[in-house]
């Protein structure tokens, strides 16, 4: 079930909640390997252990081969000498030293930013499709897309319709596809996606705006039950370093 309650201020704010366990384990992530150019690679690197890509800038030149949540895991040069489980800053400073090498090589671990906020156009309300993960504890994942902004494998913890401000927090793929596509409500679709392995509440939270009829659905006629998602404020952000 589904509980109706006041708006959020922004989707912004979903990001630290006191969280219940997760049954899911850890899986091996692919790795690509990437031929690096000369030069600044625009690419901005987080993490005190594992360098994490944190984000991509516009005019990279790895646009569309690295992605946010990609972790480095070996720069090789073109004399030979590598360098392995780097953290950030050694990163950085490596790509820095060696910014006029053309034969340099990075593997990367295909991984998945913690938290990734997209806006979806109308027009595309159509092209995404989301199914419940049966080997992740349900979670509504993305399976298809043709919005590039959109991480397959990533799972829709909220989603808001941006002209009304009706939301939904924690519900299942169904009702999350019936608020994305629905027809009768024009606008942008905000979708909060996380890692796969955020752990996913069991409890259900929506927001109903003033007026009627929003979507063709059953979750404006749900009944009400407690919720878990209680913030627990701000967590410690490691130092950013951008190359």
């Amino acid at each position: 079930s589904i509980k109706i309650t006041s708006y959020y201020p922004s989707p912004l704010s979903l990001t630290s909640y006191h969280i219940m366990s997760s049954s899911s384990s850890t899986p091996s992530l692919p790795s690509t390997e990437i031929d690096l150019p000369t030069g600044t690679l625009g690419i901005a690197f987080r993490g005190n252990e594992k360098a994490t890509v944190s984000a991509v800038l516009q005019q990279s030149p790895l646009q569309g081969k690295v992605k946010s949540g990609y972790v480095a895991d070996r720069l090789t040069l073109g004399d030979g000498r590598t360098y392995k489980d780097v953290n950030s800053q050694q990163l950085a400073n490596a790509l820095a030293e060696s910014s006029s090498d053309c034969h340099r090589k990075l593997r990367m671990m295909m991984g998945y930013p913690e938290e990734l906020i997209v806006t979806v156009p109308y027009s595309y309300r159509n092209d995404i499709i989301i199914m419940d993960d049966v080997d992740n504890d349900n979670k509504p994942t993305i399976t298809s897309t043709t919005l590039p902004e959109l991480r397959v494998g990533m799972f829709v913890f909220y989603i808001q319709l941006r002209i009304n401000g009706f939301s939904l927090l924690c519900g299942s793929s169904k009702e999350i596809m019936e608020v994305l596509t629905a027809s009768n409500v024009q606008g942008d679709r905000i979708i909060v996606m996380k890692d796969p392995l955020f752990p996913m509440f069991h409890d259900k939270f929506l927001v109903r705006p003033v007026s009627d009829d929003v979507v063709n659905s059953q979750l404006v006629n749900t009944d009400s039950r407690n919720n878990n998602c209680n913030s627990s404020g701000d967590d410690d952000l490691p130092t950013l370093f951008e190359y």
